[in-house]
């Protein structure tokens, strides 16, 4: 409960920086960016020290692809059962597994299974980005008869998560000292969390109503509920729910700030679909963590 209301306290602290006047709401960009580009990184480096990969890290690797696809197929099964628009189906398509795993995820994964499981996570996390950029986007274009953008398989290999993930390895590999850069390293880690969810906090602070229907509770139960029971089910049926927690907790994660940009992209005209999702599947992803981690899930 305590790691529940530091988080809340920090939420509502970017809240209330920005309905203050003393920020503006699209000041998370800042924040965003420095977690990104600096925090994240430094988190994944310094845990490299003294990681420890499972042996099973490929059939979990499959697992998680193997979660994308079932995911996937439930939601044209969901698509087609409400009736739901073509380009409400792609919505939900992007966002009904592609959370925020990376501004969310990296501090949760920090925080409720420690430091030691972020090379793992930027692991997962890498799986997703190749699999969004490199394989789901480029189809939805070619089904909306768009051209398809390239551009998308460079951006996943560049992302600073993916780079720094490798880096971490080889430096493992070839047993490079980073004691050296620790302090920093460290110093920026800490910072991963709290800055994180004061960036989530400016995001909320001027999205004041949500219109709900069946097009956002599809979403956020596609989310919240039918991509974490998938993946829940196969590590259960595997019996790799011990050594996949990482895995177990990249899904519960809310719909990103991201698939925003993404959606947009694609032309759907679906923003405030998607901006609905980002608010409501924040605030049901948080309780749903710590819920599990209550009954020792985690």
């Amino acid at each position: 409960m305590e790691q529940l209301a530091l988080l809340i306290l920090f939420l509502v602290s970017g809240y209330l920086v920005a309905r203050s006047g003393l920020a503006k709401s699209q000041d998370y960009k800042v924040l965003a960016n420095i977690v990104f580009y600096i925090c994240l990184p430094a988190s994944i480096l310094s845990s490299f020290a003294g990681v420890e990969i499972p042996p099973a890290i490929y059939l979990l690797i499959a697992l998680l692809i193997a979660s994308f696809l079932l995911s996937i197929l439930l939601s044209f099964i969901i698509s087609r059962a409400l009736r739901l628009e073509r380009h409400v189906f792609y919505c939900l398509l992007i966002c009904g597994f592609f959370g925020n795993i990376v501004y969310f995820g990296f501090p949760f994964v920090q925080m409720v299974l420690g430091e030691a499981a972020l090379p793992l996570a930027g692991i997962y996390v890498s799986i997703y980005n190749l699999f969004v950029f490199a394989l789901l986007l480029p189809a939805i274009y070619i089904l909306l008869g768009t051209e398809g953008k390239k551009a998308g398989i460079g951006k996943a290999f560049c992302n600073p998560v993916i780079i720094f993930t490798l880096a971490g390895a080889l430096a493992l590999a070839l047993q490079i000292n980073l004691s050296a850069l620790m302090p920093y390293l460290e110093g920026f880690s800490s910072l991963t969390t709290p800055l994180s969810l004061l960036a989530m906090g400016l995001f909320l602070s001027d999205k004041s109503s949500i219109s709900l229907g069946r097009n956002l509770l599809s979403i956020v139960a596609a989310k919240c509920l039918i991509f974490p029971l998938i993946t829940f089910a196969l590590l259960l049926y595997t019996g790799l729910l011990s050594s996949g927690k990482e895995i177990l907790l990249l899904s519960l994660m809310p719909v990103a700030i991201s698939n925003f940009v993404i959606v947009d992209s694609l032309g759907l005209k679906l923003e405030k679909l998607v901006m609905d999702s980002i608010v409501l599947t924040s605030v049901v992803s948080i309780l749903a963590v710590f819920a599990l981690d209550a009954i020792g899930i985690f």
